[in-house]
């Protein structure tokens, strides 16, 4: 995406999030500017390559919400998470169908073993090495009659 693209989207977004901020906390606008600006979720928006920036103004506001006091979520629960809704949504199934799946086939730490592989491919080969794991037909192989 080219980079004035990308920074208008990081402004549309950033925008409403401080607004929310404003709304739901009840400090002054230019405090609502410098704690999002300094929150991990701001840090990773601004990362074009993260993909925040993909996600709404009002998820992005419960991440910081959520996160403004503690630990943010590891890059691998953060990815585990997409992996779960993706794939339930490739077989589809319900993302809790899914986690039961993964876990009934001791998938789960197998999964976070392969973050560094996983997040650099397109999700379709995560979703072909997990029908493989969970011997399931690989939907991309199927003839639709």
């Amino acid at each position: 995406m080219p980079k004035k693209k990308f920074h208008t989207f990081v402004y549309l977004i950033t925008k409403k999030v401080v607004r929310m901020i404003i709304e739901n906390e009840d400090i002054s606008e230019l405090d609502a500017i410098q704690a999002f600006y300094q929150s991990e979720v701001y840090q990773l928006l601004e990362i074009e390559e993260t993909k925040y920036w993909w996600l709404s103004p009002e998820i992005l506001y419960e991440e910081y919400a959520l996160n403004k006091g503690g630990t943010f979520m590891s890059k691998e629960s953060d990815f585990f998470i997409l992996l779960v809704e993706t794939y339930a949504n490739y077989r589809d199934l319900k993302g809790s169908e899914i986690l039961q799946l993964f876990k009934e086939k001791n998938l789960v730490s197998y999964i976070y073993d392969m973050y560094e592989q996983y997040h650099i491919e397109t999700l379709q080969n995560a979703f072909d090495d997990l029908d493989k794991q969970l011997e399931l037909p690989t939907k991309r192989n199927q003839r639709t009659n």
